[in-house]
């Protein structure tokens, strides 16, 4: 994998979408484009990675059972602690501007696109940079700190631009974030296979999103 490559362009989409939105529209849509154009550009970079994992996974078909318990007890132990740490009482009475802003625009679309929007296309960017790219790229030098960058970057993008914008205090709800996404990462770590990883995230979010939804 292009590791360089991968983290650069999910910079730069991060750039053009906040120009985009300051100077031209704030329209779902044209931000649905913009994302998965970046997906797909990632993806571009990540295609040998995303192979070799594929075959890694065929391969080790027969650990398919105990790997789905590391990623059972996983999830279920990250769930708990951001239920934790969401209760606090810095943290409690701070709105989750991320989640309204998603749960105030599915007025602008039909269930089944925000289903793939928030369930498919983003956990697969965000699993491809933040694992893929970040975790995969830093573990060879320290698996600590490959651990604590992805975390952090996983978390801070979540929230940065309310952080910014609207005053630190937002920043705090980074740590809601933290223990799903060193979850993911024991995961990937553990299982040795990106999708694995991919496969949580992404029924995480299809429950949240059909929640929401409903």
């Amino acid at each position: 994998m292009k590791h360089r490559y991968v983290v650069i362009t999910w910079i730069i989409y991060y750039i053009v979408s906040i120009i985009v939105v300051i100077t031209i529209s704030d329209n779902i849509y044209l931000e649905f484009v913009m994302y998965v154009t970046t997906l797909l550009i990632m993806m571009m970079f990540s295609r040998h990675f995303l192979y070799e994992n594929m075959v890694v996974f065929l391969g080790n078909i027969k650990k398919i059972f105990s790997n789905m318990w590391i990623v059972f007890y996983s999830y279920v132990i990250a769930m708990c602690l951001q239920g934790i740490i969401a209760t606090l009482p810095l943290i409690d009475n701070i709105e989750n501007l991320n989640d309204t802003a998603i749960k105030e625009s599915f007025v602008d679309g039909s269930r089944s696109f925000w289903l793939i929007y928030i369930a498919v296309i983003g956990p697969f960017a965000e699993e491809l940079v933040y694992r893929g790219a970040i975790f995969d790229g830093l573990k060879k030098r320290s698996k600590v700190l490959a651990y604590v960058m992805s975390s952090f970057l996983f978390a801070l993008s979540h929230v940065w631009i309310d952080g910014i914008f609207l005053g630190p205090k937002y920043f705090l709800l980074g740590l809601v974030y933290i223990p799903f996404s060193i979850a993911l990462a024991y995961i990937y770590d553990r299982t040795n296979c990106f999708y694995y990883s991919l496969f949580i995230h992404m029924l995480n979010n299809y429950v949240v999103t059909s929640v929401w939804l409903s």
